[in-house]
């Protein structure tokens, strides 16, 4: 076990992170472009949400619990993000979608596989959302492993290239306890 962490750690150091060369089609913070075609990153604002809608984005999910939104509310000098999500995104046309992920220990393969089953059920133009992409990016690693049956490796790589940073060390520690 302890190889396969220090394995995975390892990778960090001296292995490129796999991307899709398309460039986002509206910059959300931290956004990044999946090989599966999904845009992941950070909340959107407003602005954003009707350039997504422009750009032929049908669909927001949203990993941010309804608890971490109201203190974001209150907490951010950053006006744009002060608004209801899901109202804007309907009065748009866009669906949305509610997976809270409020910690680490949200991580889980049924959660994994909850998103997945999400995912089958949408065509292209998905925008996969917390409030920077990390926790995106922890539960794409886990899907990849448990759904997608992928190397820890390869799941690694995966959630990086969907914006995992700082929840890498827990994602290491879930991929080595295998499936």
């Amino acid at each position: 076990m302890r190889r396969l962490i220090l394995g995975l750690s390892m990778l960090f150091l001296v292995t490129p992170v796999i991307a899709d060369d398309s460039a986002p089609a509206v910059a959300i913070k931290n956004a990044r472009v999946t090989t599966e075609g999904i845009l992941t990153g950070g909340q959107p604002s407003v602005s954003e949400l009707s350039a997504l809608k422009a750009a032929g984005y049908n669909t927001i999910i949203n990993l941010r619990p309804e608890a971490e939104v109201k203190r974001a509310f209150t907490n951010t000098q950053d006006a744009s993000l002060h608004y209801d999500e899901r109202a804007i995104a309907t009065k748009l046309g866009i669906k949305y979608i509610s997976l809270p992920i409020g910690s680490a220990e949200d991580l889980t393969a049924d959660t994994a596989r909850l998103l997945d089953q999400i995912l089958q059920n949408l065509g292209d133009g998905v925008v996969l959302h917390c409030a920077s992409g990390n926790r995106v990016g922890a539960l794409m690693a886990l899907r990849a492993f448990h759904i997608q049956n992928q190397s820890p490796e390869q799941s690694l790589l995966i959630g990086r290239n969907a914006g995992l940073t700082k929840l890498e060390p827990v994602v290491i520690e879930l991929l080595s306890k295998g499936r």
